[in-house]
């Protein structure tokens, strides 16, 4: 006999079994089970705590468990002191024990070995969980605050803070309980059962101080508690299938303690990443479809973690979702708008990773379908938060590119309806999605134009009426053959009914006709089948084909959404809310590109500039850098040389039928630029008088000056030999001289003061041929009124004159004379 199995029929049991109540082991529930037979009193544990140190072996656990038991029992009563003493020797012994199972599971186990280690691990496991309880019940030496890890110290600075005597509380020994009960559970004991038994006594036991400290507020915030709590509950779930009970408790936990349900969530991920196991996930499921979400509760914390379970569960694993697809959509009439956009997100999730592929079987694709349909119809809900997060599901599918191409103009429209939302966070989702779902267009790139669009439409439609036409021919062809050999047939039938007369064909004539029909036959079936093939070709052409009609007609009904939502975006800079507003900035921003598909964007782009207004600063800043990006942006494969002529291209072609108001808050973002030092002002300066110097292409010139205007001051004098030649050679174009003039007039802008004293004002020598080429010019076109140009041509040219000139009346009176002969 063994000294395991002599000690214990010495205490005449043979297994140690986790009671519903821990006083219950007081009375022995069954034969042969363990019970404690006589509870010590204070004074006798107080006295047998002088000796303690002499336990080692978890063996002797088997006759010290009354020992630990008492302290339990009589929790209150003993000093917190022995509380520690007892604490130390059973995690000591878990260590060792722990160790010694480990290598006796390895080596294999016999029944008595199995029997002895699991008494231990049990009466180990359930010393430890009441602990926890006891020591977080326990108010007389509770810490002001959870217990966070301290910087190590040494020994005499440890003393000196207190006072000699070590700082022991309740929480701080409940936390090495706990850390000491998930030890024991980290060491892979369920081989020591039976593996057709679960041990539900002992689940209870261990799960038990679990749920108690998911009582406490913000015990989550406990860094032991974080770690080692999840740990236990997962192992819990994972290897003795205590998913059913848990999902009961985390329901519970979540409704009355939703301060600590980020443990749950830990437990509910680790389970389906670390595990794989969705048990958990599947009870939880069931039970939270089987909540009643009421009115009061719609709002509350514990319907937004519950939203957060059935999101991560869709996240790791859209399989669950999808097996239970019809409890999840009927979470969408939930009162709560949490409870909704989470299985709105469930279904989402479905849609992204299990019905997006291109090989969808029928019932795959009517699912996919039919989801799609729910989060159209979720688009219009009741709720803002609901309608938001609907559209936040479309951009995620739009930019995943999940949305199926032939739902995409529906998809759109969705956007397009929400853009005119009452909700401003709604305004701002459906720009987003309407934005993003343009970036992502499946029907035309960057570059494209709606010209080009329908002529490709033409040109499809007509081969389409081509290969009908060939289609129609071939068919006729057929159908010809067909009656002939309808007729042949009748021919044949004619024949064998005027027997006689058949009979009286030789046998010579016979031959012949039969070897005729058997070259005849071949080619016959020959030329059928050519056709058959023939046929089935033209017929998938006409197929492809009409697909490819059906993408223009998309893209051009999609080309005319666009320019509506384009008319939407822009009426929200009126709006009196900063949040449309930048949402509408950054539009505009990200759609830059398309000014080809979308050829009202320079104009919408200019009504926005006109927010440099506002008195807003963020605005302001936003269209500062709004205009930087649209402008200054130049695609990496531009040679770096070239970057400057690019961004001043942008700048004219941006100017071109601009307002007066326009270019104003042109001027105003291009002097707070330069004034940020935002730019490459001397750069983007001389790409802009190489565009000025340009022969005429459209006004380009004119425009070049104009800029110019805007940025350069009175260091202009330094280019008036090359304006002066200019205007000498383009006196023709009367907007490029007034524009030249204007240039002009920046020379006589006054120049800063020095010590005080104003430098005096730049002026031309009165016989400099600037003024008789401006002459020229004004006698040569004085009586040409009627054209829009001649006033402010005369008005500047005028204005060069009296600013420029050394003498300047007598300029005038020359021009006068000339003008009067």
């Amino acid at each position: 006999m063994s000294v395991r199995n002599s000690e214990v029929e010495t205490n005449g049991w043979t297994t140690f079994d986790v009671p519903n109540q821990f006083e219950d082991l007081q009375k022995q529930l069954a034969t042969g089970s363990y019970y404690v037979q006589n509870v010590l009193d204070l004074a006798d544990i107080n006295t047998r705590l002088q000796n303690i140190s002499r336990i080692r072996e978890p063996k002797e656990l088997l006759e010290m468990f009354p020992f630990f038991y008492s302290i339990a029992i009589h929790f209150d009563k003993v000093a917190i002191t022995g509380r520690s003493q007892a604490v130390e020797i059973l995690l000591r012994l878990t260590a060792s024990e722990m160790s010694e199972a480990q290598r006796r599971i390895h080596i294999g186990l016999s029944a008595d070995d199995r029997r002895f280690h699991l008494n231990i691990v049990k009466m180990l496991s359930c010393l430890l969980a009441e602990y926890i309880i006891r020591f977080d019940n326990d108010q007389t030496n509770k810490s002001s605050d959870f217990d966070m890890p301290a910087p190590k110290k040494g020994k005499k600075v440890k003393e000196a803070e207190s006072g000699g005597k070590s700082s022991l509380t309740s929480d701080a020994l409940r936390d090495k309980c706990l850390k000491g009960l998930c030890d024991i559970l980290r060491s892979h004991i369920k081989p020591l059962w039976d593996s057709s038994i679960i041990d539900e006594q002992f689940v209870k036991s261990v799960t038990k101080p679990c749920y108690h400290l998911l009582r406490r507020q913000d015990i989550a915030k406990n860094p032991i508690v974080k770690e080692n709590l999840p740990l236990i509950l997962t192992i819990m779930i994972n290897k003795f299938e205590h998913a059913r009970e848990a999902s009961i408790q985390f329901i519970q936990a979540v409704k009355l303690y939703d301060s600590n349900s980020s443990l749950l969530i830990t437990v509910l991920n680790s389970l389906l990443i670390d595990y794989q196991d969705t048990s958990l996930a599947i009870e939880l499921l069931k039970e939270i479809c089987e909540t009643n979400f009421v009115a009061a509760q719609a709002d509350n914390a514990s319907a937004k973690t519950m939203a957060t379970f059935i999101i991560d569960m869709a996240r790791l694993d859209p399989h669950i979702i999808r097996t239970h697809i019809d409890q999840i959509t009927d979470l969408l009439t939930a009162e709560s708008h949490h409870i909704r956009v989470a299985a709105l997100t469930a279904l989402c999730s479905v849609i992204e990773k299990l019905l997006s592929s291109d090989d969808l079987d029928d019932g795959q694709r009517k699912m996919r379908d039919d989801l799609l349909q729910i989060l159209r119809e979720h688009v219009s809900d009741v709720t803002a938060f609901v309608r938001q997060h609907c559209l936040q599901l479309w951009t995620l599918l739009v930019q995943q590119k999940k949305v199926p191409v032939r739902q995409y103009i529906r998809a759109f429209e969705l956007g397009l309806d929400r853009l005119r939302d009452s909700a401003c966070a709604v305004r701002k989702d459906a720009v987003t999605l309407v934005m993003h779902m343009v970036l992502n267009n499946p029907y035309f790139v960057v570059d494209s134009t709606r010209s080009q669009f329908e002529e490709r439409q033409s040109d499809a439609e007509a081969k389409l009426a081509e290969l009908h036409g060939e289609l129609e021919k071939l068919n006729k062809i057929t159908k010809e053959q067909k009656i002939m050999k309808e007729k042949q047939i009748e021919s044949d039938d004619d024949e064998e009914d005027s027997g006689a007369e058949d009979k009286s064909i030789d046998e010579e004539d016979e031959m012949k006709v039969d070897k005729n029909q058997e070259k005849e036959n071949p080619s016959n079936e020959d030329q059928s089948l050519q056709d058959t093939l023939d046929r089935v070709k033209i017929e998938e052409q006409i197929m492809r084909i009409e697909e490819i009609v059906t993408l223009f007609k998309d893209g051009l009904r999609f080309m005319d959404l666009i320019e509506q939502a384009n008319r939407h975006v822009v009426n929200l800079f009126n709006s009196p809310t900063l949040a449309d507003c930048k949402q509408a900035v950054d539009f505009f921003v990200n759609l830059r590109h398309y000014r080809l598909v979308l050829p009202n964007i320079e104009q919408s782009l200019r009504l926005m500039f006109s927010l440099i207004w506002s008195i807003d600063k963020s605005i302001c800043e936003a269209i500062t850098q709004a205009f930087v990006k649209i402008y200054f942006d130049v695609a990496p494969t531009v040679p770096v040389a070239h970057v400057p002529l690019h961004q001043a291209r942008a700048i004219i072609r941006a100017l071109k039928g601009a307002t007066f108001s326009e270019e104003l808050c042109f001027e105003e973002i291009l002097k707070q630029l330069i004034k940020g030092k935002k730019i490459s002002t001397e750069a983007i300066t001389e790409a802009l008088w190489k565009f000025y110097k340009a022969p005429p292409d459209d006004n380009t010139d004119v425009i070049a000056g104009k800029i110019l205007t805007f940025i350069v001051g009175n260091e202009v004098n330094t280019k008036l030999n090359d304006i002066t030649d200019l205007i000498q050679a383009k006196e023709k174009n009367r907007r490029f001289v007034h524009i030249s003039c204007l240039l002009l007039q920046l020379a006589a802008t006054p120049k800063k003061m020095e010590n005080g004293v104003r430098p005096k004002q730049f002026r031309l020598p009165k016989t400099h041929r600037l003024f008789e080429i401006l002459g020229n010019i004004i006698v040569s076109t004085f009586h040409d009124v009627s054209d829009r140009q001649w006033t402010p041509m005369m008005e500047s040219a005028f204005d060069v004159i009296f600013k420029l000139a050394d003498g300047p009346i007598k300029h005038i009176e020359n021009i006068i004379k000339k003008t009067c002969c």
